[in-house]
């Protein structure tokens, strides 16, 4: 009986850490395809900067790369979540060596480092664009003044 019981133990963990491989392949799966949608945006900012010198009326057909930018860092930031999470469900984990416990103590640090540089750049990215908005709207909101004033001069 005492066999079963370590064996269900045995297989419950193999499942476990199953379970965290596969997920985490999820993850760095999301983080490609993060990567791959910040290479997308960074060809789109190419385009828009030839067509500005060459075509300028194409700049029109080119989509938005802000959305493209925040969808890949919120991407990055939730999956990094994840990782950071393993770390410090790992840092727990009872009868570690002291060389495991430093390791783990600096794969939390490392963790966190990462996660706060990308939700530093979706912040500055947010910011930006919310900076830009309000210039554009105040730009816009005094060519509307000279444009009301300008036909109300004979």
């Amino acid at each position: 009986m005492n066999e079963n019981t370590e064996a269900d133990s045995l297989q419950s963990s193999y499942e476990g850490q199953l379970s965290i491989l596969n997920q985490s392949l999820g993850f760095l799966l999301l983080v490609i395809f993060s990567v791959l949608l910040s290479f997308y945006a960074l060809t789109l900012q190419r385009k828009q900067l030839i067509y500005s010198q060459e075509c300028p009326e194409r700049l029109e057909s080119l989509p938005p790369v802000f959305p493209i930018r925040l969808l890949a860092g919120a991407i990055v930031s939730g999956s990094l979540c994840f990782f950071l999470h393993l770390a410090l469900q790992s840092a727990q984990q009872p009868g570690q060596t002291p060389e495991q416990c430093l390791s783990s103590r600096r794969n939390i640090v490392a963790s966190f480092l990462v996660l706060a540089a990308a939700l530093i750049r979706l912040f500055d990215l947010s910011e930006i664009q919310r900076l830009s908005s309000c210039s554009q709207a105040e730009k816009g909101e005094e060519q509307a003044k000279s444009e009301r004033a300008g036909a109300c001069t004979p």
